[in-house]
């Protein structure tokens, strides 16, 4: 079973492990107003990429509105490049620290299981 993002953090949620707060955007009025919602610094980072940051689909310490107008820009930028679908949205988190950790059951030509 694979889960989609909105699948997986709910599954997250229920074991009491906490996700960041996030939203998916797509034009940069909203994403500029979403960012002043959660807060700043935030990170943005292209939908329609497994391995977002080998293409720079991630900004990091965005911490001003104009900055994320920016990045918006950027980041559709780089799907247009890439030709991926326009209702592919930029995903805005609230920028925390901690341990960042991947979790998942794949098969994998490098890893193996």
């Amino acid at each position: 079973m694979i889960l989609n993002l909105p699948e997986a953090e709910k599954l997250l949620q229920k074991y009491g492990i906490p996700v960041v707060e996030e939203a998916l955007v797509r034009n940069k009025q909203t994403a500029v107003t979403i960012a002043g919602q959660i807060g700043l610094p935030v990170v943005m980072k292209a939908h329609g990429f497994i391995h977002k940051t080998e293409h720079g689909a991630i900004k990091t310490n965005i911490s001003t509105l104009e900055a994320v107008a920016d990045a918006f820009d950027n980041l559709r930028a780089i799907q247009n490049a890439k030709k991926l679908k326009q209702t592919e949205g930029i995903l805005i988190q609230k920028q925390v620290e901690g341990v960042e950790m991947i979790l998942g059951i794949a098969e994998n030509v490098q890893f193996g299981k």
